[in-house]
């Protein structure tokens, strides 16, 4: 099995949880270039397309796919990035570090509506979609207090109990793929978080 990861990151939290999904995984991981790099263009869905990776993308198994939602939105890096592979793709997962929390997930600005286009564009391709909002990062006790989970940073100390567990139920879905992985070795870390 061979397992390739690619991202797309503008504030670090998705190229951060890309590398250490990759780690875990044992797998390759390329950051998405875009041939245009100036946010309003991005928002308005033109990229100019995406740059070529520097790796061949039908020889892996699985490619799991990182990146943002915006406003409720397939950005156009990650959109662009699906059709210009899709037909190498054998199985994707689609993971997000998004600002929308669970609750709000299938509203206009959720990751539920993403998920449905990500579904649309690959079809049986498509293996698994997964969701870390950045505002399970703080506490109940700490979400009054911010206002913007758009700021939020993902690292190892803001990676805390709600989305690690939202992480080791990703990995697990390997372990029958993968039984050399060592992916249930990072169970243990998740016990100071409980």
């Amino acid at each position: 099995m061979k397992i390739l990861v690619v991202y797309y990151s503008r504030t670090g939290n998705n190229a951060y949880l890309a590398e250490k999904l990759a780690t875990a995984l044992r797998a390759d991981c390329e950051r998405i270039r875009t041939r245009t790099n100036v946010l309003p263009f991005l928002l308005l869905g033109f990229t100019g397309g995406v740059k070529a990776l520097t790796v061949d993308v039908s020889t892996y198994s699985h490619v799991l796919i990182v990146g943002p939602v915006w406003m409720g939105r397939l950005i156009a890096p990650l959109r662009g990035f699906i059709k210009k592979y899709r037909a190498q793709f054998k199985q994707v997962y689609f993971i997000t570090a998004c600002g929308s929390s669970p609750e709000k997930k299938n509203e206009r600005f959720g990751y539920g509506h993403v998920f449905n286009e990500v579904q649309a564009l690959l079809g049986s391709k498509l293996a698994h979609t997964a969701a870390f909002p950045t505002s399970l990062a703080i506490d109940e006790s700490q979400q009054a207090e911010q206002k913007n989970a758009m700021e939020i940073r993902l690292n190892d100390d803001t990676f805390n109990y709600q989305l690690r567990k939202r992480y080791e139920d990703l990995l697990d879905r390997f372990k029958p793929i993968a039984s050399d992985l060592t992916i249930g070795a990072t169970r243990s870390e998740m016990k100071k978080y409980a």
